[in-house]
């Protein structure tokens, strides 16, 4: 789990999430180009709050979890 006292998005780890989640929804919204970044932070930050830094690790723990994160902040579609 991450140190609550520091910003995880400061981290490269941070960074390649953000990256990822960013290209992930780009390819899902072709039509939309690279989505907003709130889109991509705020599916980053709920990611991240569940103890998981990559979507590897989130895909692993719990498919179903990251499968809603990533509808309901728009990187993918239903």
């Amino acid at each position: 789990m991450y140190d609550t006292e520091t910003d995880p998005f400061d981290w490269p780890s941070g960074h390649e999430l953000l990256r990822r989640l960013r290209v992930l929804a780009a390819e899902n919204f072709p039509d939309i180009g690279l989505r907003e970044n709130s889109c991509a932070a705020n599916a980053a930050g709920v990611i991240i709050a569940n103890g998981w830094l990559t979507l590897e690790q989130a895909r692993d723990d719990h498919p179903a979890l990251l499968e809603q994160i990533l509808t309901e902040n728009g990187i993918v579609r239903e």
